[in-house]
């Protein structure tokens, strides 16, 4: 599951509108799509992100979550299935790491 801040989701629906090769309809319809299956999170007052259940259950958290940052946004993952996404990640980008030897 993707967070964006709001000043970021913003960025994201400008660029949307403006990349060339997809109708007017087409853009409307996929940012209809996007806004629809978006929620507004809230922090409360002891700063715990509140995720609605529903999103919850369709990215199967529980109650152990890995945050992943991934510069303009971060994900919310399943532990056991970011360890997955992180191993294919890890293969893919092998070359670039051992020019940086950071991972």
């Amino acid at each position: 599951m993707k967070v964006y801040t709001k000043d970021k989701f913003l960025q994201l629906i400008e660029k949307i509108k403006s990349a060339p090769g997809y109708s007017e309809a087409q853009i409307d319809l996929f940012i209809g799509k996007l806004y629809a299956n978006c929620v507004e999170a809230i922090i409360n007052a002891q700063g715990k992100l509140l995720i609605p259940k529903p999103m919850c259950e369709h990215a199967q958290l529980s109650s152990a979550v890995r945050l992943a940052g991934r510069g303009g946004y971060f994900e919310l993952w399943e532990p056991s299935a970011y360890e997955e996404v992180a191993l294919r990640e890890n293969a893919s980008i092998s070359d670039i790491n051992q020019s940086f030897g950071i991972f």
